[in-house]
């Protein structure tokens, strides 16, 4: 293991049949990919009076995605401002999303568009590691089902 590697270990919960983990205090749907709750970005802007603020996204930072973004105290998503303002729109789970229509629609795709080839790597890349992590939601899936809690 390289000198910037390290190991860490998530406890999976289950609370009334919703599975999650805790980090920084706040609950996480178990499906919620743990690459994001570890990097919740945020985004500097500035209002009419010209003050900079810096917009945190996710529970710990941004109240909308603690009340828009959660169910039954259990964090899912990244509220709609965060998702267009911050992420582009790249960061949403359509399982959850009841808004994704609406972030489809303000981010128009059309097959047409030229994506370049960096752009292209990324996406594949971003595909790939949302196989792997429906895999292991799975695989939890399975897990916690032949349980008793």
């Amino acid at each position: 293991m390289s000198s910037d590697s390290y190991v860490m270990s998530i406890s999976i919960f289950c609370e009334n049949r919703k599975t999650f983990y805790i980090l920084d205090g706040y609950k996480y749907n178990s499906e919620f990919p743990l690459k994001w709750a570890l990097n919740h970005l945020s985004k500097p802007y500035e209002d009419a009076s010209g003050n900079i603020f810096i917009n945190g996204s996710g529970p710990s930072d941004c109240e909308n995605c603690r009340e828009y973004g959660s169910e039954n105290g259990i964090f899912r998503e990244y509220c709609s401002t965060c998702q267009m303002c911050i992420y582009d729109g790249k960061r949403y789970i359509p399982k959850f999303t009841s808004r994704s229509e609406d972030i489809a629609e303000e981010m128009p795709y059309n097959s047409d568009m030229e994506i370049d080839e960096e752009e292209d790597e990324y996406l594949r890349k971003e595909r790939e590691e949302a196989r792997e992590e429906e895999k292991l939601a799975i695989r939890m899936d399975k897990f916690i089902s032949r349980r008793d809690f």
